[in-house]
């Protein structure tokens, strides 16, 4: 017995030691990464655009990091330039300030990012996963479905999908 209770101590001291030692999300995906945006609408590829996605460390009290997007498209240029922080007294939950008031709550899980919101009535998600050599973004949004079910149960489409393979480069 005195056996099994050292085993699962030394389970637990290890779990804890891991845990305590992994990096939070932003460290991760922290540098400069660049790849292509494929956009498509209703099941087809309508568009594609370069971006550039920075993600470096504010140095402030909250341990904040840039998150900036560039995207380099010839009809509508943009940049998004956000900043994101964990919030406080959570271990996954993350908020990117858009700026203006508009504050977002993610939730990381592993190495992948996760967030839904909704503008008007159009649903949107949005999702990072960090892959070793890869950050793999996506966007997705929709509607309330038309189609009826019984039991409480709504319907939404996906409308609509962005989605990056980024590749961290040495800038």
């Amino acid at each position: 017995m005195k056996n099994l209770i050292r085993f699962f101590c030394l389970i637990f001291f290890v779990i804890q030691n891991s845990v305590a030692k992994a990096d939070p999300f932003p460290t991760l995906c922290e540098g400069t990464w660049k790849g292509t945006m494929h956009i498509w609408s209703s099941g087809r590829l309508m568009d594609s655009v370069k971006i550039k996605l920075t993600i470096l460390p504010l140095m402030d009290e909250r341990g904040s990091y840039s998150w900036k997007t560039e995207y380099f498209s010839e009809t509508h240029p943009m940049v998004k330039d956000y900043i994101i922080y964990q919030k406080e007294g959570s271990i996954h939950e993350y908020i990117i300030d858009e700026g203006e008031g508009v504050l977002l709550t993610n939730y990381v899980y592993g190495s992948k990012m996760y967030n839904l919101f909704k503008v008007g009535k159009t649903w949107l998600t949005s999702s990072y996963e960090f892959l070793e050599d890869q950050l793999i973004f996506e966007v997705t949004s929709g509607a309330k479905s038309k189609l009826k079910s019984k039991g409480g149960v709504a319907n939404y489409t996906f409308d609509f999908l962005q989605r990056a393979v980024l590749k961290r480069t040495e800038e």
